[in-house]
């Protein structure tokens, strides 16, 4: 007999997980995939469908009566809900019971804790309340702590393509036990927790092994040879971390990390014992012949680059999920698909079309850019009037260089970076995290999710910059603030031979990069005549403060400040000319190769020519969302 699912967040990496274990299951589910609208398009989601999975679009805080049409013959209904969404759940049970649902699986799938220590726990065990209220049959599925966040960073980086996150901090000791599972093992528990009538309104505890921190650390070591970096965090020093949190009722997603390393790192909450004592059953009772994969094989297969090959093909939007990793989602192989081009490698996303490369010697540039734009702004990360930021949005974060450092100067702020291309390091602070989406597309964010959103360095990459604007504008909540900074491609000398030729270097390279973005519908003139700052006005921003910097190429300033940028600039411009013309000139305007190297060396010598005093134009942009805005 074939078991009818519905789940909510099946793009997510829980979500993921539990589509791959009912389909592996030997069972038979039929499987439908509730899916925000925005998102039917989304490559993760076409995957779902042509893996035989329905898609139905609904809005969950949208009309009853769709969504109770929607699950109208629906078994069980799973979700995997993004944390910051629980809310949806009230809504979504409340139809599940109305249609006659027979099971629902709400969004736990985390650690065990008893109510009052983590207030993400609390928020579930209140949806679980409501779901009791209305006598909704239900299951309630733990899983531990995942491996791929439970997992150090080596010297190596050989784990660094498995983890979520690595988490090098040893709390309080690292002797206090903990249950653990890999992630991608959730499926395949849930496919035979929700086939079992003896977990109907029972809570299950589906784990693969216990380990204490310094055992997970001795065994990485065992496995690979090599000692894991390995910094430590008192008890004092978490309790410190969530003091600015007590008595908030802000869903935080930093509270919530610190609150599950409290819980299982400080107290010991996350054990099989605790879980039996609050009335958990077992799934290593249920189903002895159900085996997880041992962390000590994961280990392994990471080190050999085997943990990536049977990944799902998740959305890197990840719209769902219920886990608190959920916001750093795992690639699709797809994300990984560079193209070579004379040496070098570019993104070979399907959405957009972006002239840089993401290899090394590029994203030296880029971090290197970041020096400058810095120093130009004074030290300082932003220049708008914000005295707190608490969550922030760096749109195109490239190398995730200005997110990490605004996670560094902010530690209470929740940073997330957006890129089409996974180039950021593994190893970021706690509270920053790095999503792959494309700018272009609809935003994943609900309304009002962030208090400032910073972009940078997109020029040549956007088709409609207003768009982009208005996205950013709706991603805000009122009273917040927008920063963009961009450069102006044309370089400039002041001395007349220079100024006045009208064949002059500097006039062809801006010509023909013009006619190259303007062939693929992405300018290259959006810091040239205000633009910026009109666009800005034009979606709505008020406050709206327009400053342009002129960036001198090389050291010929008198300034001691601006020679040190001018010297910083020239290694930028060193590092990126070649990346910035290959794509352009070979691709899109069809030169030889040849003919592109020596364009580029006549560049190359003129930027160096400190006796024409070279520079270009930045220009950075800020303002804000009214505070009174419907």
């Amino acid at each position: 007999m074939t078991t009818k699912i519905a789940i909510v967040g099946a793009t997510g990496e829980t979500g993921g997980s539990i589509v791959n274990g009912l389909l592996g299951s030997e069972t038979q589910f039929e499987i439908t995939a509730l899916v925000r609208p925005s998102s039917v398009e989304k490559p993760a989601t076409i995957n779902l469908k042509e893996r035989g999975i329905k898609i139905v679009p609904i809005d969950l805080g949208g009309s009853h009566d769709e969504l109770v049409a929607a699950l109208i013959g629906i078994d069980t209904v799973i979700s995997a809900i993004h944390f910051q969404s629980l809310d949806d759940e009230i809504p979504l049970s409340n139809a599940a019971k109305k249609a006659g649902v027979k099971r629902y699986v709400p969004c736990f799938f985390a650690t065990i804790a008893p109510r009052g220590i983590m207030d993400a726990r609390d928020r579930k065990e209140a949806v679980l309340d409501h779901i009791q209220r209305i006598y909704l049959p239900y299951t309630v599925i733990d899983v531990g702590w995942w491996y791929q966040i439970t997992l150090p960073r080596v010297p190596s980086g050989k784990l660094d393509q498995s983890l979520v996150f690595p988490n090098n901090n040893i709390i309080a000791g690292g002797d206090i036990p903990s249950a653990l599972s890999d992630v991608r093992d959730i499926g395949k528990y849930v496919a035979a927790i929700v086939s079992d009538p003896r977990t109907i309104n029972k809570r299950v505890l589906a784990f693969t092994e216990t380990k204490t921190q310094n055992e997970v650390h001795k065994l990485v070591e065992k496995v690979l040879g090599e000692k894991p970096e390995r910094t430590t965090l008192s008890k004092e020093q978490l309790e410190e971390m969530l003091a600015p949190f007590k008595g908030s009722t802000e869903q935080n997603q930093m509270r919530s990390i610190y609150e599950y390393w409290m819980s299982w790192g400080v107290r010991g909450d996350n054990t099989p014992q605790n879980a039996i004592y609050l009335g958990y059953v077992l799934a290593k009772e249920l189903y002895p012949s159900l085996q997880g994969r041992s962390l000590e094989e994961f280990i392994k297969d990471a080190a050999e680059g085997r943990n990536e090959d049977d990944a799902s093909d998740q959305d890197s939007t990840y719209d769902d999920d219920g886990s608190i990793a959920s916001s750093t989602a795992s690639l699709s192989e797809s994300i990984f698909d560079y193209r070579s081009l004379h040496g070098r490698t570019f993104q070979n996303s399907k959405t957009t079309e972006y002239w840089g490369p993401n290899d090394d010697r590029q994203n030296n540039g880029l971090d290197i850019a970041h020096h400058l734009m810095v120093m130009l702004k004074d030290d300082k990360l932003f220049d708008a009037p914000i005295t707190r930021p608490s969550r922030v949005l760096d749109v195109g974060t490239g190398t995730g260089i200005w997110a990490i450092d605004m996670a560094d100067a902010y530690p209470f702020a929740e940073i997330t970076g957006t890129d089409i291309s996974p180039i950021q390091p593994a190893w970021v602070p706690p509270n920053c995290q790095f999503h792959i989406e494309d700018a272009q597309l609809e935003w994943t964010y609900r309304p009002e999710s962030f208090d400032f959103v910073h972009i940078r360095a997109l020029y040549g990459s956007i088709s409609d910059w207003g768009e982009l604007y208005r996205q950013a504008l709706r991603s805000l909540e009122p009273g917040g603030w927008i920063e963009n900074m961009e450069i102006n491609i044309h370089l400039y000398s002041d001395i007349p031979e220079v100024r006045d030729d009208p064949d002059h270097i500097f006039k062809r390279w801006a010509k023909v990069f013009w006619e190259a973005t303007d062939m693929i519908n992405r300018t290259l003139r959006i810091a040239m005549n205000g633009t910026q700052r009109k666009l800005m006005v034009e979606a709505g921003f008020v406050n709206v403060v327009e400053k342009t910097y002129q960036v001198p190429c090389g050291t010929w300033s008198s300034d001691p400040k601006m020679k040190e940028i001018g010297a910083y600039n020239l290694a930028f411009m060193d590092e990126s000319l070649e990346g910035f013309a290959l794509f352009m000139l070979r691709e899109i305007m069809k030169w030889e190769y040849e003919d592109v190297q020596l364009f580029v060396m006549e560049m190359r010598k003129a930027v160096r020519d400190s006796k024409i005093r070279p520079y270009y134009l930045m220009t950075n942009v800020f303002g804000q969302k009214p505070k009174q805005y419907e």
